[in-house]
């Protein structure tokens, strides 16, 4: 019954599921890219150069996390599929917040044409976020990471042996 169950799971998740891990890595490098790139334009410690300074480090870490959480989900780690839930909620809320600053600014500061233009691409992360997240829930992509192999612990006793007399 187990391996017809993990037959199943692995027939329809494992594709996918090493799918969205890799484009999960590509997001992380193309975030890191555009930061590398862009960290010359950061102005000096001033009015808004203290604050993008103090983001770098935060990035930096949000990155190594978006990484790790698609490496695991290549090796189809039980801690990449919880890691996942949390970590597609960052685009979801760091595309929903500038989408609604947008369309609550005065029609004066905006276009309207321009307007519906950025709001449309500050959507882009949001549906991104939904559609893991909504993945990841799914039943059979979590019976695939339950059956997926344990990750040994280092007091896990490996042989048995027979006790001194």
């Amino acid at each position: 019954m187990e391996r017809n169950r993990r037959a199943k799971a692995d027939s329809n998740c494992r594709q996918k599921v090493k799918k969205l891990g890799w484009e999960l890595i590509a997001c992380c490098v193309l975030v890191l890219l555009c930061a590398a790139i862009s960290i010359r334009n950061i102005p000096n410690e001033g009015e808004l150069g203290r604050g993008e300074h103090a983001m770098i480090p935060l990035f930096l870490c949000v990155m190594v996390w978006g990484l790790s959480t698609g490496i695991g989900l290549l090796r189809a780690r039980r801690w990449a599929r919880i890691s996942m839930l949390v970590f597609c909620n960052l685009p979801i809320v760091f595309g929903v917040l500038p989408t609604v600053a947008l369309v609550s600014l005065p029609k004066e500061d905006m276009s309207g044409r321009s307007k519906a233009v950025v709001v449309s691409v500050a959507l882009i992360p949001v549906v991104i976020g939904v559609r893991w997240f909504n993945y990841f829930r799914r039943d059979d992509v979590k019976s695939y990471f339950q059956t997926s192999p344990k990750i040994p612990t280092v007091f896990e006793r490996t042989s048995t042996t027979t006790p001194r007399q």
